[in-house]
């Protein structure tokens, strides 16, 4: 990631995560975005992954507790917006 932003927005449904991506990788491993498919991993680390727990969390918990999640993990990733640098 090479540059991006997120923010937490009231009024709009779902996360917006503009970003650019710059890597390397040999011609037979390279995906481009029209080759992507559901069921792909993306790996994403620090600020964005903080909010998009907190934001999951918070917007989902009740999936998350069908799917066997603690109420406690659950407010632990909630209260994880507070350590979000944009609000």
């Amino acid at each position: 990631m090479i540059g991006g932003h997120s923010e937490v927005t009231y009024g709009i449904d779902r996360p917006i995560v503009p970003g650019s991506m710059l890597g390397e990788v040999t011609r037979d491993r390279l995906i481009k975005t029209g080759g992507a498919q559901e069921g792909d991993s993306i790996v994403i680390t620090k600020g964005l992954a903080i909010e998009g727990t907190a934001l999951l969390a918070l917007e989902r918990a009740e999936d998350l507790r069908r799917a066997g999640v603690n109420d406690d993990t659950i407010t632990q990733c909630i209260n994880l917006l507070d350590s979000v640098g944009v609000r």
